[in-house]
């Protein structure tokens, strides 16, 4: 995906400058769901764990995707992150979207949006659905899907009725799963089950 860029808005790949506005808008939406003290993300650890595109001057780092347009090639990460910005203000971040490759063994591959954050003061101007937008285009792309069409999934709390109405509007057309439950090892519990591996 080569950056997008409209008469309201910018969206394009973060680079390293970007983590502290990432970690600034994570800590946003920690707080949002009053979780900010489990929260123990560091700008190192973004650093560290994120791909980002390798700056480039010719057509040796990129691939084209089925616009024929060239994305770039990426350091080594646990996932990618996009970034909105204002047309008239590209320094200001107003939203991202964290998201990495996953794979159904029904669709092939697809993507899992870890999150979706757009700062408060920039709600309500279509910069969510535009974010969406342009992972639907990274899923039918032919870098990430040479088989045809997957799936662009991600999870919401229950109680974020805000987001859910938008998730299900017809503007983004998505359903719930309500016959799927999340799973999840963490903390202790998560060192126990790999200790679990080790014994006779």
């Amino acid at each position: 995906m080569a950056t997008i860029t409209t008469d309201k808005h910018t969206i394009r790949y973060a680079t390293e400058s970007d983590v502290p506005a990432i970690l600034r808008l994570i800590h946003e939406l920690a707080e949002y769901e009053k979780e900010l003290a489990s929260c123990r993300m560091t700008e190192e650890i973004l650093l560290k764990t994120l791909s980002f595109p390798i700056p480039s001057s010719d057509s040796s780092s990129t691939t084209s995707d089925t616009n024929n347009q060239h994305t770039p090639s990426f350091t080594k990460g646990y996932a990618r992150t996009l970034l909105i910005s204002p047309t008239s203000n590209p320094s200001l971040v107003a939203g991202l979207a964290i998201y990495f490759p996953n794979y159904s063994t029904w669709t092939g591959p697809g993507i899992y949006l870890e999150d979706l954050i757009i700062t408060k003061s920039h709600r309500g101007k279509g910069y969510g659905k535009a974010l969406l937008s342009a992972l639907a285009r990274e899923v039918k792309s032919d870098e990430i899907n040479p088989w045809g069409m997957g799936r662009l999934q991600w999870s919401v709390l229950n109680w974020n009725k805000p987001s859910i109405d938008f998730y299900l509007s017809d503007s983004v057309g998505a359903f719930l799963k309500e016959e799927w439950l999340g799973c999840q090892v963490e903390g202790e519990k998560l060192r126990k089950l790999a200790e679990a591996g080790k014994g006779s």
